[in-house]
């Protein structure tokens, strides 16, 4: 396959607001990691062969998580849904609504009606298997199926999350406050507990 790098804006107007986030997704459909990049769109598709921009999209993101055919994120601009869930082809950045009993859900599908009204906030986007994994703010961790965003299951880890940054400072897109990520058959997800590396098993 392919490899891509994925640019995401975190939602705020860039600069001195927010730093821009960059996922890189191997050949393989593995590796993450985080740098600066200059203001730009919300989330930009690149080809890492040329070098070159494969596609855009205007929405940015407090999470982004990709594997071999499709890029998630959760959308945070002026003019998407707060608290939501959307899914993209990974080769155009073009729209892939989930499904559910044969039915295309909304693009941006709201997280409430997967987690229930009252849910923790979401602080970080992982992906492997056939789940999604959404951090939330409390250390658990939820299981989504990503084919059609049900829940599988709550999973209480105990993950360490970091506390929300003061006013005039910021963490950057939610998924710095806990960091999380999924074995690629997703078996397993890792996160920090205690300041320590941890491997949580799902069964």
């Amino acid at each position: 396959g392919e490899g891509y790098v994925w640019m995401a804006h975190c939602g705020n107007c860039g600069r001195d607001n927010c730093g821009l986030v960059t996922r890189f997704l191997a050949d393989d459909g593995s590796g993450v990691q985080y740098f600066p990049l200059p203001t730009g769109n919300g989330t930009i598709g690149v080809d890492l062969a040329s070098g070159r921009k494969r596609w855009s999209e205007k929405r940015g993101t407090k999470g982004l998580a990709a594997d071999d055919e499709h890029v998630y994120i959760i959308p945070s601009t002026w003019h998407t849904k707060h608290g939501s869930l959307a899914r993209m082809k990974a080769q155009d950045g073009s729209p892939a609504p989930f499904v559910r009993d044969g039915k295309a859900l909304p693009f941006e599908y709201p997280i409430a009606k997967i987690l229930g009204d009252n849910h923790p906030a979401f602080v970080a986007l992982a992906c492997g298997g056939k789940s999604l994994f959404l951090g939330l703010e409390d250390g658990s961790v939820a299981e989504i199926d990503k084919s059609n965003a049900t829940l599988i299951k709550r999973h209480a880890v105990g993950a360490d999350v970091r506390a929300k940054a003061e006013k005039g400072h910021h963490h950057g897109p939610g998924g710095d406050r806990m960091p999380l990520a999924a074995s690629k058959d997703g078996k397993s997800v890792f996160f920090m507990k205690k300041g320590k590396l941890t491997q949580y098993g799902l069964s």
